[in-house]
């Protein structure tokens, strides 16, 4: 009995010394640690490879080598990455979130809102483009046309043929019947040639343009006096009633037309008027001495005519006449 009590506190001590010995093997176990197998692409300082030789070979306490690893600062990586071979034609691998496509994606586009309105800009901008150039062409021509009428009028102006003139004339008023120099000389150029009734009918056609065109007035009443017509002539001279326009010749045509007219009180006034501007001018002194003559004012008469008479610039028969009449009055 002693005997196998002595076994069974062998056994147990036995038992014991077993678990022991467990617990200690697996403690040793988790506080060694593991080598490392894998290579990394970082360089450590040699100071740290040191230092970690002696941590993996050593069972000494590694709290004081830490404490000085943490004291001296020594650089640590924030992130170790495995070493990948390097050849002189290799790119360092971007991260897969960095990669981009070589290669354009089309994207759809965007639908139009139903609400959306399509502007019609560019199309009002294409119209009032070609209204511009239009407008710019017409322009074109039209100052083409005063060109061509231009140089037609200096081509009538510079001919001392007076049918050649006329022709010329008469195509600048085909090309621009406004033209009123062209009509003018043309009226002046038939005159000339004795073609009395297309002047008349050149002056009409302008008139009816220009109905208080000073010179087409004088010029038609001077073909009204002609033809002995002093009514017309005095109603269309009255039609001129801007006294910028009451001109010498305007007046000596209305005092002309008042004689004619057998108004001589009113040819008497303007004769006056007219001797006061040009004394020197027989054809006024003899206006009035008619004027004066026809009322009975015979001492006004025979100064009038003396006067017409010494200016010396009188036809012969014009200076019969006054002689004719002065010895009748005296």
């Amino acid at each position: 009995m002693f005997i196998i009590g002595l076994l069974g506190l062998c056994l147990i001590a036995l038992t014991w010394l077993l678990i022991n010995q467990y617990k200690n093997d697996t403690a040793k176990k988790i506080s060694t640690p593991k080598k490392q197998t894998e290579t990394y692409s970082i360089e450590l300082p040699k100071r740290q490879l040191i230092i970690d030789e002696e941590l993996q070979t050593s069972k000494v306490n590694t709290a004081p080598i830490a404490q000085k690893i943490k004291s001296e600062k020594v650089f640590k990586p924030a992130a170790i990455t495995p070493r990948t071979p390097q050849t002189e034609h290799s790119k360092p691998i971007k991260p897969l979130t960095e990669i981009k496509s070589e290669f354009p994606i089309n994207k759809a586009p965007k639908p139009v809102p139903a609400t959306a309105k399509i502007s019609q800009e560019p199309v009002l901008k294409t119209d009032r483009q070609q209204a511009k150039s239009s407008g710019q062409t017409e322009r074109k021509k039209t100052v083409d046309l005063k060109k061509l009428i231009e140089l037609t009028f200096q081509q009538a102006q510079q001919h001392g043929n007076l049918t050649l003139k006329q022709e010329k004339l008469q195509q600048v008023l085909k090309l621009d019947n406004k033209h009123l120099p062209a009509r003018l000389l043309l009226v002046e150029t038939l005159k000339q040639q004795g073609l009395s009734q297309q002047s008349t009918y050149i002056l009409d056609q302008g008139l009816k343009l220009f109905p208080t065109q000073h010179h087409l007035i004088q010029l038609r009443s001077q073909l009204y006096l002609q033809n002995n017509q002093s009514q017309q002539a005095i109603e269309l001279l009255q039609k001129i009633t801007n006294r910028k326009h009451h001109s010498e010749s305007y007046l000596a045509l209305l005092a002309a037309a008042y004689q004619q007219n057998q108004q001589y009180t009113d040819a008497q006034l303007l004769y006056q008027q007219l001797v006061r501007l040009r004394p020197q001018q027989a054809q006024y002194w003899l206006g009035l001495g008619l004027a004066h003559d026809n009322q009975g004012h015979e001492h006004a008469a025979v100064n009038a005519y003396q006067q017409a008479l010494n200016k010396n610039t009188l036809q012969t028969a014009v200076v019969s006449y006054i002689k004719q009449r002065l010895s009748i009055l005296k």
